[in-house]
């Protein structure tokens, strides 16, 4: 009979070590890059409110970490966050989809490398800086992390470890970024540009649903505006709907007739913003730039600081007694099947 996965088993202690090695790479690394990470997040800010998109890229064992990183900023998992474009050229196996092929001028280019970049992924930096677009490094031990704009490097010679703390790199830029669209007044010179030059784009075809107010009832549609962009919506799930009237939608649908001829947004209208606990710090409208940079590296800090938390809650002797079931099967013949979705 198996033994019961929960037991503790002497083979825990090699992992409690391991666990602490990981928990000082992290805290050596947040503590030496948090203002680096958010200065990053701003740039990335800027990039993604001009319309641009993120392309990670990253060689064998990191090109994981690259598609991981696609999957994060395309499919946000927080409530209320907008999904950002992106794109891995190492996902597709045709090798068609080039850097050179692929960049316009605001898009950012993300290199991972678990060590010292090689050829692929420098030549990947180098073309990205010939483009003109924003760069950023994440790699293993090295004094340099090549041409890129942004770098950063893990304090470790192991690539697992290197590989779990750019992890966390990677979902603090993912979750930090967020925060400059949070304050529109810092983002307000790339917000204009893209609105003049993509006046044809899609109002109501966010990950979430906007307000709107209506401009002009055309039967069962009706024009709406937003921001001063105008979009044609369906309204035939909103009975009576009327010029001047505010609307919820989504995907070119009107979903829900808010109450009130207020056009003021529906942050301030409706409930508070579910996810503000998040980010406590926040005040919509600032244009004071060093002031959220600051409080954006100490959200860096505690997230590191949640993650090594995280870690220690560890059972340790379940994975070491898991571990060594599954050894045991191994050795049998067995094989080991392996399922997940999305990053996983």
């Amino acid at each position: 009979m198996a033994e019961p996965l929960s037991a503790p088993t002497a083979g825990s202690a090699g992992l409690d070590e391991r666990i602490a090695a990981r928990v000082r790479i992290v805290r050596e690394l947040f503590d030496r890059e948090a203002e680096g990470l958010a200065r990053t997040c701003h740039a990335m800010a800027r990039a993604f409110a001009r319309g641009g998109t993120l392309i990670p890229f990253g060689t064998g064992a990191a090109a994981t970490d690259a598609a991981h990183a696609a999957v994060e900023f395309m499919h946000p998992v927080i409530v209320g966050k907008r999904a950002l474009p992106a794109l891995a050229p190492t996902s597709d196996v045709t090798g068609a989809s080039t850097l050179a092929r692929l960049a316009r001028p605001d898009d950012i280019a993300l290199a991972i490398s678990h060590g010292e970049p090689d050829a692929a992924t420098a030549e990947f930096i180098a073309e990205a800086r010939r483009l003109g677009i924003l760069t950023i490094a994440i790699t293993g031990r090295r004094e340099e992390v090549g041409d890129a704009e942004h770098g950063f490097a893990v304090p470790s010679d192991d690539p697992a470890v290197v590989q779990e703390a750019q992890e966390t790199a990677y979902h603090v830029l993912w979750e930090l970024v967020h925060v400059f669209f949070e304050q529109p007044g810092l983002l307000e010179d790339e917000l204009a540009t893209a609105s003049a030059e993509h006046p044809e784009a899609c109002i109501t075809c966010g990950d979430v649903a906007v307000e709107v107010r209506v401009a002009e009832v055309q039967g069962p549609t009706a024009i709406v505006e937003r921001e001063g962009a105008f979009e044609q919506v369906a309204v035939d799930l909103i009975e009576h709907v009327q010029a001047g009237d505010r609307l919820l939608c989504h995907a070119g649908v009107a979903l829900e007739r808010l109450s009130g001829g207020s056009t003021e947004p529906a942050r301030e209208a409706s409930a508070a913003d579910p996810t503000d606990f998040l980010y406590p710090f926040q005040a919509s409208g600032t244009t004071d730039l060093d002031s959220v940079l600051a409080d954006v590296e100490a959200s860096t800090r505690r997230k590191a600081e949640d993650v090594i938390e995280l870690r220690g809650s560890i059972d340790t002797g379940a994975i070491a007694a898991c571990a060594r079931q599954v050894r045991e099967r191994l050795d049998r013949g067995g094989d080991l099947i392996s399922f997940g979705n999305g990053g996983s």
